[in-house]
């Protein structure tokens, strides 16, 4: 058996010149040699009725993933380079690196008060607690003078004169007390919301809206008596103080009044500013809506 192979060789026995010089040479191009090989196979002593197993060739697998050709403009030879990617690590397109904790920032102060025993600490829920304790007294003083102000103008109506100058009354007699109202809610803001750690946007006053006249100087009399009761504003005042504030009122000062003296003897104080800031909370969002309350 003899097998045959043929060798490309590639004289580079040139001359190294200076670099930069012009007249560099060229290496001789490739040339064909053919060798023969006579096969070793009769050169092995073989054992004496042995049985071999019939040859057989045997096949491995080939993957290839990325294959790179890279050509030599000088030589006439072609290079190919096989590389396996299999045991590389992924590439992701993500500019910015993926699942990194997001940093976050706690207010000490505000922490420690909004632990259970931390709130007898907050001096917000002894304002708060206080706002529903005075709180029974204006809203009771509120509708009673809205209430009979408003029967009065109601019951002499038909008097024109005298009904109008009591429903002008009513009006500008509810509308101070939906201002001083709004004032007041100043008194419901909790720790987190006036704390400019916890707060990074400023905090917005309540606006009260403006007695209503009318501006005409040719109007009379009559017309700058009935511009205020056709603003809505002096309608959703009379309601709220009829209707809505004297069961806040009441609710508010039972709760604070029993809190307080039920938290004092049992160790449930805490406990007891928690249900009263809840219930400002209420309180609140509720006249803001009804009154329909603007900030800035």
């Amino acid at each position: 058996m003899v097998q045959v192979a043929t060798l490309n060789e590639i004289d580079l026995s040139f001359d190294v010149v200076r670099l930069g010089s012009p007249d560099i040479k060229v290496p001789v191009p490739a040339r064909t040699s053919n060798a023969s090989v006579d096969s070793t196979a009769g050169l092995l002593p073989q054992a004496e009725n042995a049985e071999l197993p019939p040859y057989s060739p045997a096949h491995i697998p080939i993957s290839i993933t990325d294959m790179k050709k890279a050509s030599l403009e000088d030589l006439t030879q072609m290079t190919v380079i096989d590389v396996d990617m299999s045991s590389s690590p992924p590439l992701y397109a993500e500019t910015k690196p993926m699942f990194l904790p997001t940093p976050t920032t706690t207010c000490v102060s505000c922490s420690q008060k909004s632990t259970y025993f931390g709130s007898v600490k907050d001096s917000r829920n002894w304002i708060m607690a206080s706002y529903q304790l005075s709180g029974l007294f204006f809203g009771l003083f509120a509708f009673i003078m809205v209430s009979i102000m408003f029967s009065l103008g109601l019951g002499l109506i038909a008097l024109f004169p005298i009904g109008l100058a009591f429903s002008w009354i009513t009006s500008i007699v509810a509308r101070g007390f939906g201002n001083a109202e709004i004032k007041m809610l100043s008194q419901t803001f909790t720790s987190e919301e006036l704390c400019v750690n916890c707060n990074k946007t400023p905090l917005k006053a309540f606006v009260s809206p403006e007695i209503v006249f009318e501006q005409s100087k040719q109007s009379g009399i009559f017309s700058k008596m009935l511009a205020p009761l056709k603003d809505g504003y002096t309608w959703r005042c009379i309601g709220f103080f009829m209707f809505v504030r004297p069961f806040f009122s009441f609710i508010g000062f039972a709760l604070t009044i029993t809190g307080l003296c039920v938290g004092i003897v049992f160790p449930i104080l805490p406990g007891s500013l928690y249900l009263i800031n809840k219930f400002t909370q209420l309180q609140r969002a509720t006249t803001i809506s009804l009154l329909n309350v603007k900030s800035e």
